[in-house]
């Protein structure tokens, strides 16, 4: 069984006992696949470490681009856009990501039902 199908069958994830890296399984495995997930631990924590750090790129790559937005309407640079919405039981204006954010924070607008 490949690595890939090992994780996603019993959907693995690193732990960790007394200082050593581990792994935790969800669901029972039989004695030959424990053998089996035994001889190729160093290759699964190898590749949950791998994706881990894959998404630890991803969060920080997402947070730099949103300080960056966020940089970008306080200088002046990036325009707010917002866009007027017309439905059968809401009606109003709409602004979305951090400039949302920017205008709640700053008391001139407020979240309605989760809009």
């Amino acid at each position: 069984m490949e690595i890939n199908e090992m994780i996603s069958k019993w959907r693995m994830q690193l732990a960790e006992k007394a200082g050593q890296p581990g792994v935790m399984l969800h669901g029972k495995a039989t004695a030959k696949q424990k053998a089996m997930i035994i001889a190729a631990k160093p290759e699964i924590i190898a590749e949950l470490q791998r994706r881990e750090a894959e998404k630890a790129a991803r969060r920080a790559k997402e947070q730099a681009e949103r300080e960056a937005e966020l940089e970008a309407i306080l200088t002046g640079d990036k325009l707010i856009k917002v866009e007027y919405y017309d439905g059968e039981y809401l009606m109003g204006y709409q602004v979305y990501g951090q400039a949302a954010d920017l205008l709640v924070n700053l008391g001139v607008a407020k979240w309605v039902d989760g809009w």
